[in-house]
Formats: structure tokens, C-alpha cells, sequence
């Protein structure tokens, strides 16, 4: 199928397992709840395409075009959506466990309750995103910019988030300033989340913080 046309055609639930997709052009395609694990997707163009519920597990979707696509409910364990666009996608409980998103834009994106334990986000654009109760244990968020995101319940627990652009960057240094002060005055470093408000910023507890920001 690489460098495959196909257009106004549905494959619904189709198995496409290990296919080479690499320059196709898809458009008005359903490939609604199609198997499409470890497929490569380098330059292809879709448009107008569905992926709801589709099995994209380990597929390489870095360098793909896409316009008017749906991921809804897809299956993303272990794939790579380097450099994508994803501005505003609806991705709210979708499963990314380990997938790479290295330099993808998912700007306004709704990703709440999203599986993304160690997933690779470094360089990522999460501006205004979308992320209450996602889980992000062990993922990679370094040079992230998680400005004005939405993280109420988010579980960070052992996320790399050094150099962390936006909204935790500015509560790793008040957290260090804060710390210090407690450390100095004998206080409980847990009496800190209430001073910090991280309850409501990202969800984030005071005392994960020193894990969080080696």
C-alpha cells in the first residue's frame, strides 16, 4: 500500500498489521476499528479519515499529514506521533501508554483521563490542553510547555519534569524559595501544598515535589 490512492472507501475493522503506508493518500477512508499495529505512516496524507477505535499500537505516524482525522478511542500503546499536529484532537481517555509525542503539538487538545505512563512528551506543545486525571507516571516531560493546561488529578508520580515550560516551571522555583523557608523554620514540608495552591494548579502534591524536580 505504500504510495497508495485511496479515496471514498471504507475499511472498517480491516487488518492491516505491519502494512507500509508510507506516502499514501487517504481520503473521505473509515478505518474505524481496523487493526493497524506497527504500520508506517511517513508522509502520508490523510484527509477526512477515521481512526475511531483503531488498533495503532507500535505504528510510526511521525512525518504524517493529516486533516479533518479522528483518533477518538484509538489504541496508541508504543506509537510514535512525533511532530504531529494534534491541535484540539479529542483524545480524552485514550490509550498512549509509551508512545513518543516528541515536538507534537496538542495545543487545546482534550486529553482527560488520557493512559500516558511513560510516555515521551519532551519538547511537546500542551498549551491550554486538556489533562484532569490523566495519568502520566513515569512519563517524559522535559522542555514541555504545559501553559495554561488543565491538570486537576493528573498523576505525575516520577515524571521527569525538569525544565518544564509554563505553570510548573513557575511552581518548582516558588516550591525550592517555600521549602527552604520551611526547612529553616522547622515546618512540614506537607503544610506546603496548601501555601503553594498546587492542589488546584496541577494537582501535584508538595511532597512529590522533590522527586519530580531532580
Amino acid at each position: 500500500l505504500s504510495r497508495a490512492s485511496i479515496t471514498g472507501c471504507s475499511l472498517e475493522g480491516a487488518l492491516l498489521v505491519n502494512a507500509d503506508l508510507r506516502g499514501a493518500q487517504l481520503t473521505r477512508v473509515s478505518l474505524t476499528d481496523a487493526n493497524a499495529s506497527q504500520t508506517q505512516w511517513a508522509e502520508a496524507t490523510l484527509t477526512e479519515v477515521s481512526l475511531k477505535g483503531a488498533q495503532l499500537t507500535g505504528a510510526s505516524l511521525a512525518e504524517l499529514e493529516m486533516s479533518e482525522v479522528s483518533l477518538k478511542g484509538a489504541q496508541l500503546t508504543g506509537a510514535d506521533l512525533s511532530g504531529l499536529n494534534l491541535t484540539g484532537f479529542e483524545l480524552n481517555g485514550v490509550e498512549a501508554r509509551g508512545a513518543r509525542f516528541h515536538k507534537t503539538t496538542l495545543t487545546n487538545a482534550q486529553l482527560e483521563g488520557a493512559q500516558l505512563q511513560g510516555a515521551t512528551l519532551t519538547h511537546a506543545a500542551l498549551h491550554l490542553a486538556q489533562l484532569a486525571e490523566a495519568n502520566l507516571s513515569q512519563a517524559e516531560l522535559r522542555n514541555a510547555d504545559l501553559s495554561e493546561a488543565r491538570l486537576e488529578g493528573a498523576n505525575l508520580t516520577l515524571a521527569k519534569l525538569s525544565r518544564l515550560q509554563g505553570k510548573i516551571e513557575q511552581a518548582e522555583r516558588e516550591f525550592h524559595r517555600i521549602h527552604s523557608d520551611a526547612l529553616a523554620a522547622n515546618l512540614e514540608v506537607a503544610s506546603l501544598e496548601a501555601r503553594l495552591g498546587l492542589g488546584l494548579c496541577c494537582g501535584v502534591s508538595a511532597r512529590r515535589l522533590d522527586d519530580l524536580f531532580p
